[in-house]
């Protein structure tokens, strides 16, 4: 095993922050579950044939540095969840995405999409359903995340404006030229911060990176994050203002498209929360048929009026109207999972769902 030389200790923090580590079950909040061997199947639609290019292959991951780069830049985005939600060794973490990869590759070849739904907990619970996404598809070099930020902390819509992601062996690059150009165009609805993003609950944006790097080690990222958690229901976010942001999202997708870059879109929510397996698979069908649909107003509806637990529902209506402006009309792929696998014997039934989904270029 490599040992990481680290120079910033909050990079070590995964176990004191309350974390189990990543050969640990636990039923516990704090096993990763929130915010599978997965059940979910395809969903009527592209099998990714269509959006195959020639050619597409996994990149031939590289040797990584002995010491991690980045952990001396103060602008750097430091980890929280290494270690505890995914291996913190980097070899070890190649070792145990290429695995994930391995075991939900299809039989299609590699294909590039616009747009991906992923879940956000740790990979002993929710790995095996974000891998059904991330193995069949090649991402390019420049992502946008949108993401839940689970707790009132920073700015409650914030775009990333800082330096790197740290991520075992990289430190993954932002794009300041597209952080800017949606701040010119998003002056009342998005806010540069950093501190919205600099805390253990602002996981969904960092649980892309293990998959996403380990696809694309090149790869840019831009990420906005947004207020919300499974215990409130599109907290100080309106129908006009998540379609003003999702429609501004199209339009910077649409202006780099048009320059040749080549973008996606990542969107990640995880379902429903800490409910027996029996609501969990009935809420989750209901929000999955919305989502794969592109159904908002019936969304949100479900979530409201059923004080439903899923915990990125605004990613989830920005996501979608992003990508109607673009032209789509629904997920291509369309699927789900859960975390029953992580019940011990006798354990109580408790149960976090888990979505993904894609869309071919």
């Amino acid at each position: 095993m490599r040992t990481l030389k680290v120079a910033c200790a909050s990079v070590l923090l995964a176990s004191a922050l309350g974390c189990e580590s990543d050969d640990a079950a636990s039923t516990a909040a704090t096993d990763g579950q929130s915010d599978g061997q997965t059940d979910g199947t395809a969903a009527d639609g592209a099998d990714g044939t269509d959006g195959a290019a020639a050619g597409l292959q996994d990149p031939v991951l590289p040797d990584w540095p002995s010491e991690q780069p980045g952990v001396s830049d103060p602008e750097a985005r430091q980890w929280f969840r290494a270690g505890a939600w995914y291996k913190l060794d980097p070899d070890e973490l190649d070792d145990q995405m290429v695995a994930l990869f391995g075991k939900h590759r299809d039989d299609q070849p590699l294909a590039r999409p616009q747009a991906i739904i992923t879940p956000h907990a740790g990979s002993k619970a929710c790995g095996e359903t974000a891998a059904k996404v991330w193995a069949n598809i090649s991402p390019p070099d420049l992502v946008i995340v949108l993401a839940p930020n689970h707790i009132k902390v920073g700015k409650t819509a914030a775009i990333w404006n800082g330096g790197p992601w740290l991520v075992p062996g990289l430190a993954v690059p932002t794009r300041r030229d597209v952080i800017d150009r949606f701040l010119e165009l998003l002056p009342e609805d998005l806010d540069g911060d950093q501190e919205a993003f600099e805390h253990q609950n602002a996981h969904p944006s960092e649980m892309q990176l293990p998959y996403l790097t380990r696809k694309n080690p090149n790869v840019e990222v831009v990420f906005i994050s947004l207020f919300d958690n499974e215990k409130e229901e599109y907290p100080e976010f309106t129908v006009e203002r998540a379609e003003r942001v999702g429609k501004v999202v199209a339009q910077v997708v649409t202006e780099l498209q048009e320059a040749g870059e080549e973008v996606l879109v990542i969107g990640t929510t995880d379902l429903s929360h800490y409910e027996p397996m029996a609501d969990v698979d009935a809420k989750d069908e209901i929000m999955m048929d919305a989502i794969t649909r592109f159904d908002t107003v019936a969304l949100r509806q479900e979530v409201v009026d059923g004080d439903f637990t899923i915990c990125g529902e605004i990613a989830m209506e920005v996501f979608i109207t992003a990508m109607k402006q673009l032209g789509y009309t629904g997920l291509d792929v369309s699927f789900r999972g859960n975390s029953a696998h992580m019940i011990q014997p006798g354990g109580k039934d408790s149960v976090v769902g888990y979505p993904g989904g894609i869309i071919w270029r």
